[in-house]
């Protein structure tokens, strides 16, 4: 591809439908040519491998030291006499906890390149390419926040993102170019640059959902490993790979933390924290649909929410309610609250198998369109515009993107 080519976004989500899914070809936009393929209910991923970061430079190939344990009760209980006292008392206490305890003295969050920086996927492709485990033609590798981007553009229809997606001999690599992105852009209306970190009253937010990390997992946090910058907390990772149509792709995803103390996709749930409120609204419908879509890449069955509020003196946030989900009943949970690409017209209606048809026929298109192993491309998405273009210098990116130890133990073959 030398010239680039574009797809109207909200027009391609709104012929999503089942039935026009059926057939294994199906028409993108216009002239645009048929991708070839099909698209399944779900993403079936498999764990490739995982490993833990006790700290932010360390990378501990199958090692579960950094994996947290939730400690409450999940899924719904046969009978009311069979939750114990010792749950329901344990949720009581964590009830009322006061979220924002420490954060103006123990908190600074990371930056926007180091939220999205790929080293610790190389060294997770380097463990599966030393193995032979990585085989295909063509293989997708990134983040998996990087990959729920794409796979909810329809969820944040007004804003722009960029991404780069860069070849190397048989992997098409997609980082997300942090220097381009709508939010820099508001940050930067700000007074704040990229690498400067971001306002009280947003890290106040993202502190609250470390502290109830802290407040539902057996293993609490250190003194030593107390959260003084965005870096410095123990964590753990899975990688795993999935298909989408014949495209093998792999992701590192961070773990909150597991039901079982088991070190398998079906264990691992997702924490998130949410303003308290009564009832289900168009915020907290838009939370429950991004999440199922972040479960998605690791298979993951439960969702616990940490509902926060005000205290009553308004100087911090508290625990005020904790809501477990089964990922399976979110599709249904939604649909009473109606949420729309555009809300003009109603075949934009989002739901979650809709969303996830939606990111299969984006990156099968990435990966056809990209199949020049020369040539790396420009993915921007704005103003309902989804833009591949190539690259002006794509041996400039791969330096830029990939370690050098990565490119000198796989050297490019073209």
């Amino acid at each position: 591809m030398e010239r680039s080519i574009t797809l109207q976004a909200s027009e391609l989500f709104s012929r999503l439908s089942h039935k026009q899914l059926t057939n294994s070809n199906y028409d993108l936009v216009g002239e645009e040519k048929l991708i070839r393929g099909s698209t399944s209910n779900d993403l079936s991923p498999t764990q490739c491998m995982y490993f833990s970061k006790p700290n932010a430079s360390a990378f501990v190939p199958n090692s579960t030291e950094s994996l947290r344990t939730y400690k409450l009760p999940v899924g719904k209980p046969k009978t009311k006499d069979s939750r114990s006292k010792k749950v329901i008392h344990d949720k009581s206490k964590v009830i009322g906890t006061n979220l924002s305890e420490g954060w103006r003295h123990h908190y600074v969050p990371a930056t926007l390149d180091e939220v999205f920086k790929l080293n610790d996927l190389f060294l997770a492709v380097d463990e599966q390419l030393s193995k032979d485990a990585i085989k295909a033609d063509q293989s997708i590798v990134s983040l998996r926040r990087i990959l729920l981007l794409l796979m909810t553009i329809p969820l944040h229809p007004t804003k722009s993102y960029t991404f780069n997606i860069i070849p190397w001999n048989n992997l098409l690599i997609i980082d997300f170019d942090s220097t381009e992105d709508e939010l820099v852009e508001g940050l930067q209306k700000l007074g704040i640059d990229k690498k400067e970190r971001t306002p009280s009253w947003v890290t106040e937010l993202q502190y609250t959902g470390f502290k109830f990390e802290e407040a539902v997992t057996c293993r609490a946090i250190q003194e030593e490993d107390k959260i003084t910058d965005g870096e410095s907390l123990s964590s753990f990772y899975t990688f795993t790979r999935h298909q989408v149509g014949s495209v093998p792709v792999y992701c590192t995803a961070e773990i909150d933390a597991t039901i079982k103390g088991n070190s398998n996709l079906a264990s691992y749930i997702e924490l998130k924290t949410h303003t308290k409120g009564s009832t289900l609204d168009y915020g907290l419908t838009r939370k429950l649909v991004q999440s199922w879509c972040q479960t998605k890449f690791i298979n993951g069955k439960y969702l616990s929410i940490g509902f926060r509020k005000r205290d009553t003196t308004n100087t911090h946030f508290k625990l005020a309610a904790i809501k477990t989900y089964q990922t399976n009943d979110i599709p249904d949970i939604v649909q009473a609250y109606p949420i729309y690409m555009n809300k003009d017209d109603k075949g934009s209606l989002i739901t979650c198998q809709k969303l996830l048809r939606w990111y299969q026929v984006v990156l099968t298109w990435i990966a056809r369109e990209c199949s020049d192993k020369k040539t790396g491309y420009k993915l921007r998405y704005c103003d309902d515009k989804l833009t591949l273009a190539p690259l002006s210098s794509t041996i400039h990116i791969q330096k830029e993107k990939i370690p050098s130890w990565f490119r000198a133990k796989y050297p490019t073959t073209t």
